[in-house]
């Protein structure tokens, strides 16, 4: 006897039939037109304001000509702690900046002690009432990291730790698609 010869097929009503194909085809359509909006050409990076531990106030303005790589990262997440060496090699390529925006949960004291312990290089942003948190979306899942191009349009959302090499290549693809597409071939 098999251990699932107690299960019972259940059949759909004949009423409910006519009723749930059309609606099941209407949300199929529903979710795929929000999965492409998503991806749109013109995504923009929102305009919050970094505060640095240093005291500046600064925009993402601030960065135009450079990629800026956006990590949102916790003093209690240990994988954030993984992939700072790598962000820290990061923030010396030439024509990137990461800037790390730390929860708004976590203590300004151990922000400082962390930039310490680390050796960052990279400036670090308090984010106390979680803005700029607000203004990239409400970030859940720590490590999250955006990269930006120049020109202010969000590129890539990485959700995780993301490596060096990863970075890099992600990189040289999207400056790669994005003079294909300046020169007019797709």
């Amino acid at each position: 006897m098999s251990r699932f010869s107690s299960l019972t097929k259940v059949n759909p009503s004949p009423i409910l039939k006519p009723v749930f194909m059309p609606v099941l085809m209407a949300l199929v359509i529903v979710v795929s037109v929000s999965a492409c909006s998503e991806q749109t050409d013109d995504k923009r990076s929102p305009k919050p304001t970094f505060l640095f531990l240093d005291g500046r106030s600064v925009t993402l303005d601030t960065f135009q000509s450079k990629w800026v790589l956006v990590n949102f990262w916790s003093v209690s997440c240990p994988p954030c702690y993984e992939e700072m060496p790598d962000l820290v090699k990061l923030d010396n390529e030439p024509g990137l900046d990461v800037i790390g925006v730390s929860m708004s949960y976590d203590r300004p004291d151990l922000i400082v002690e962390t930039q310490k312990k680390m050796n960052l290089s990279y400036p670090l942003s308090l984010d106390l009432k979680g803005q700029v948190n607000q203004a990239f979306g409400s970030i859940d899942v720590i490590p999250t990291s955006f990269l930006i191009d120049p020109q202010g349009k969000i590129e890539k959302k990485y959700l995780g730790t993301v490596s060096y090499e990863q970075l890099m290549t992600d990189l040289k693809k999207i400056k790669q698609k994005i003079k294909q597409k300046i020169n007019g071939s797709d």
